[in-house]
């Protein structure tokens, strides 16, 4: 089973970014809010100034990306709900986003990484470290939770942090294509939700 996709389709979220996260004017957003309160902004679930976001200070918001994290709490861990029409679900759903959205920036990075010329042994950590990341299934809140409190997230951190002494090194470039590696890998790795 293939990880959630890593590309942002916002058509498809319940505007998460804009309610998980909080905003300090002048650094990134032209307003103070507090997390898991909506952003003023918002017509239901869409900005209201995308598109003069930059232009009345919310750079950040231009910048952010959630590396699909959103779409897929929005489609797949909830189904297509809204937390606008059910806001029950406010603070499950941004609580997820804030979860998956590094798991998803972590996978980009890594494949990334496997697109450089890695030493064998970087490479294979990268292919484990990439299955770990993709879930059997769908991810839920509970495995979230579970890999935040595990062990993975430092894993991924240190081998982050090894590629520096790696990256000047000459290795063969890898032979699978980027979006062949989180399938096949996610038969060697199995998560409980």
């Amino acid at each position: 089973m293939a990880g959630p996709e890593l590309v942002d389709d916002c058509s498809r979220c319940a505007a998460l970014c804009c309610g998980a996260y909080p905003f300090q004017s002048g650094i990134g957003a032209g307003i103070d809010k507090p997390a898991d309160v909506p952003c003023p902004h918002l017509s239901g679930t869409r900005c209201a100034i995308h598109a003069e976001r930059a232009e009345r200070g919310f750079d950040g918001c231009v910048a952010y990306t959630c590396h699909g994290a959103g779409q897929y709490i929005t489609q797949e861990m909830f189904g297509g709900a809204s937390w606008d029409e059910a806001p029950e679900l406010r603070e499950p759903m941004m609580a997820a986003l804030r979860d998956l959205q590094p798991v998803q920036e972590w996978r980009a990075l890594i494949d990334a990484a496997l697109a450089m010329p890695l030493p064998k042994d970087r490479r294979a950590e990268a292919v484990r470290l990439e299955a770990a990341l993709c879930p059997d299934g769908t991810w839920t809140e509970t495995a979230l939770r579970a890999l935040h409190r595990g062990g993975l997230p430092d894993e991924v951190r240190a081998f982050f942090r090894s590629l520096e002494a790696t990256t000047h090194r000459e290795a063969p470039p890898s032979p699978r294509p980027a979006a062949d590696r989180c399938s096949r890998a996610a038969g060697s790795h199995r998560r409980s939700g």
